[in-house]
Order: structure tokens, then sequence, then C-alpha cells
């Protein structure tokens, strides 16, 4: 599908069975497909035409340079370059390994397998454990194994250390497999520093509130923050000079000293508990830093990041619900507000309204939005009320028409986030159903 016009581009044909995962290969118009039952072969989506076959596999994955393909076959991690598909040797594994990798994953339809940012580094997940091979071959694949199912994995930016939260979060060297810090909390959260420097973390304090940490990650050394209870969903600001959250109110932190810098007023209001639409959403840095905004009840504030001063403050007309979401456009000229009815897109300087998006359907809902990287696209992730089962769709709409250019089913349960690539050209939904579907052109 183009995601451009929405129109269908190719179809491909020819599956014996149901299609269970696929990856676009980055800087082709190939593609890799898994059928239910293992059957993995390689498509030229320009002709529509099958290029190879690859044998039976249990899992797939494409580097993000585009120029290795991985899969799981029998608990042996096999390869291909991508230029002339040619096998290459298998990575080397140890009987612990390959008795992980034969587990059964803590997920339903989990992901087990997946290249680091980077493409420098391979990840499998088998059972609770996951293992790690660098692609260069110059270290033996390190096994690090976990506490439960994992909730969230993250690299830091030097793509040297992983960070898992399960029922704890553990930081892990790559090279050696070593644990650097374990945490335990009620809810943990960290986020990465995006110089890879600092964590800033949640962990079990004293009494029964988890407490916010920062951590030095090349010393190990954590010093703690004052404000408890330590809210969740850390983010920091584009720049990295700051860290927000929230917990009853919006709280910002210099990312450097750990100070507070300020609160933003964002507790729920009394109208917004008389009529029933209490709550908020997670606060969003505009793209230049400049910005912050939230969702409180059926209202979305706008603040000076840099001042905490507040410049705008909008109301989401909805019967349904709360505003649910909030999202800058990529050049911070306009913010998105979502609520279960309707998403409305506003002028960030001005305050005017310059689209708002319904549903022809009244018993479908919004569930998430995101702006392709141009923002000339807004893809929004809905769902059937009242039906979990039924199936969810996600669209596609201009931003300058209103005009809704593409409708992809598919889904069984809601769409709770959707995200396009940096190039814009390809579309990935995450289900509550436990898949993630990849649309592009």
């Amino acid at each position: 599908v183009d995601l451009a016009t929405g129109q269908m581009v190719q179809t491909l044909r020819g599956f014996q069975y149901v299609v269970d995962d696929l990856a676009f290969i980055p800087g082709s118009a190939n593609m890799l497909v898994r059928e239910n039952g293992g059957a993995t072969s390689v498509w030229d989506t320009a002709s529509g035409q099958k290029l190879r076959d690859l044998g039976q596999t249990d899992a797939i994955a494409v580097a993000p340079d585009g120029r290795l393909a991985a899969a799981m076959r029998e608990s042996t991690i096999v390869r291909w370059q991508t230029s002339d598909w040619a096998e290459m040797p298998p990575l080397p594994t140890t009987a612990a390994i390959t008795m992980a990798l034969a587990a059964t994953p803590t997920l339903r339809n989990q992901t087990r397998l997946a290249f680091a940012p980077d493409s420098r580094r391979l990840l499998a997940l088998g059972g609770t454990d996951l293992v790690v091979w660098q692609m260069d071959g110059t270290a033996v694949p390190v096994l690090l194994p976990f506490s439960g199912r994992l909730g969230k994995v993250a690299f830091a930016p030097n793509g040297a250390t992983l960070a898992t939260a399960g029922f704890d979060m553990r930081l892990w060297d790559l090279a050696s497999g070593a644990v650097r810090q374990r945490q335990i909390a009620s809810v943990p959260a960290f986020a990465f520093s995006p110089d890879g420097a600092t964590m800033w973390l949640t962990v079990r304090g004293s009494g029964s509130n988890d407490e916010l940490r920062v951590l030095d990650i090349a010393s190990g050394q954590m010093r703690p923050l004052p404000q408890t209870p330590a809210p969740g969903n850390l983010a920091f600001s584009p720049a990295g000079s700051s860290v927000v959250a929230r917990d009853d109110n919006i709280k910002q932190w210099d990312a450097t000293t750990g100070a507070l810098l300020r609160e933003f007023e964002a507790r729920p209001t009394l109208s917004g508990a008389l009529s029933g639409v209490a709550g908020g959403s997670t606060p969003m840095f505009s793209p230049d830093g400049r910005l912050l905004a939230a969702g409180v009840d059926e209202q979305v504030r706008v603040w000076d990041a840099a001042t905490g001063q507040e410049l705008r403050r909008f109301v989401h007309p909805s019967s349904m619900s709360r505003v649910q979401q909030v999202l800058f456009s990529p050049d911070s000229t306009l913010v998105a507000s979502l609520a279960l009815d309707s998403v409305i897109l506003r002028e960030v300087d001005s305050g005017r309204e310059q689209r708002q998006l319904r549903l022809s359907d009244p018993q479908r809902f919004f569930s998430s939005i995101a702006f392709s990287p141009d923002g000339t696209l807004l893809a929004a992730g809905t769902y059937l009320n009242g039906d979990p089962s039924g199936t969810s769709e996600l669209k596609v709409w201009e931003v300058a028409t209103g005009r809704e250019l593409a409708t992809f089913a598919g889904h069984t349960e809601a769409v709770f986030s959707v995200a396009f690539s940096p190039d814009g050209r390809l579309l990935a939904s995450a289900s509550a159903d436990g898949t993630v579907r990849i649309v592009g052109r």
C-alpha cells in the first residue's frame, strides 16, 4: 500500500498458509515472509514475485541496515546476506543456549528474534532467557536470564548496554553478559538519557512506595532524588536537559543535577470529575523542545517547557472520554488531541482548530495516533466498542485536507500504539492481540 495515496500497489499471492510474520528489507523492494507452519521466503514487492524459498523457520528478523537477515531454526540461528541471499554459517551456540531457545516464550505471539538498532547485535528470546550475539563474530554468545515475563526492553544509545524490566529491572553488559544493576520496584520504569550517560529509574524505597533514582552508567553510582512517590512514564526532553513524568501533577527535573525545576498544574478538575472524564494523558515534549503538552480531563494544556508558563488551554469536546493522548506535529506547529470519539488538530500559536477527525461508525473508537515524519499524514488505531475480539482498523488521513486515505484491517483486538518508520515509508501497529503489523509502500 502507498501510504501517501492509500492506493494498493501490490498483492502477493501464492502462500499456502496464513502469513505469521513479515519484514521489509531496508534499501530494497524485497520482503521476508514467514507463514504459519514455518515456510519462509523472499518476495519482490515491486513485481509481486517470489524470489526464493529459505526453508522452515521459527522466527525471522532483518537488520536495520538491510545487509543481513536472520532466522531461528530448531534452536539454531541462521543468517543470510541480503545482497545475494547466500546462507552464512550458523551463529555459535552452547548447550545452555540451545535449551533456552527451545523453551516456550513467556508471552503469546512474542517477538523471539530482533536486531539491535545499530545492526551489530542480534537478540533471541527463549523462555526466561535472552541470548545476545555480536554480528562480527568476535565474541561468544551471551546468555541473559531474567525473572518473570518481560515488560520492557531498551538498548542504551551506545548499543553496549541493555535494560530489561520484568519482575525486576536489570542493566546488562552485552559484552560479558554481566548484570551491572538489578533493582526491584512495584512498577519498574526507566529511561536512558539521549547521550547514554545516565539512566533514570524507579526502585523500591524504604516504605511501600517506589523512589526515583539517577544512575551513572559508567561508574554504576546511583543517587536518590527527594521526590516520592516515584512517577511512571519517564521521558527526556529532546536535548536531554530535563526529565518529565506524571503523578498527580507533571514534574520536571534537571537531568544533570536531579533538582526539581517545576511542577505543571495538571491535577484532575472538579468539572472533570463531575462530568465523568477526570484524568490525564502522558506529557509530551514538542520536537523542538520548546513546549510541553498534556491532556487534563477534557482539556489540552500547553506550557513553555523552559519556564513552566501555561501558554494555551484548549477544550476537546467529547461526551465519551477525557483527552487520552496529545501529540505535536514534527514541526511543532500543530498539537493533536485524542478522545474516544474524535481527534482534533489545532495550531499551537493561535489556538485555531484546523481539523476534526471522526469515525463514520459510532461504535468505533480511537485508541492511538501518530504523525508521519514529514507531518503530512496522521495515522490512528481504532477498535469496536464493547467487542474486544472484533476487528480493529488502522486508518490514515491527509493532515492538510482531512481526507481519509486508507484503512487497514487485521488485528483482532484494540490497537494501542501506532508508529511510522523514520523515512515515513512503513507504518507499524501494535495490538492487544499480541501482534505487530506493518504496512508500507
